[in-house]
């Protein structure tokens, strides 16, 4: 009898982390516009532009306007974070996966 009790209990705990967890987090199939989530479109043309200027800058040998594009996508998304989560360097990220599509 005990153990019906117990099996309900956790069927319930479950669908309340859940919830919970799904309170929390966006949902990955959440779209995001040409100039990134949560950025207007003027911005998201800025980060491109400077992204553009660093690519002619350095001495990467790759399509910058390529460069531009992804690097300016990746560092225009503003996404929420997971509390005590470790994040790299947004830059450093964008750049290197850059750098290695185009």
């Amino acid at each position: 009898m005990i153990y019906i009790y117990l099996r309900y209990l956790a069927i319930i705990g479950t669908v309340v982390l859940l919830l919970f967890g799904i309170s929390f987090f966006p949902p990955l199939t959440s779209g995001s516009n040409s100039a990134g989530s949560g950025v207007s479109q003027a911005e998201y043309e800025e980060i491109t532009g400077q992204e553009l200027a660093y690519c002619e800058n350095s001495a990467y040998d790759v399509d910058c306007e390529c460069f531009a594009e992804i690097s300016g996508h990746i560092l225009s998304q503003q996404e929420t974070k997971v509390p005590f989560a470790v994040y790299p360097d947004r830059t450093a990220l964008a750049r290197g996966q850059a750098s290695g599509e185009c």
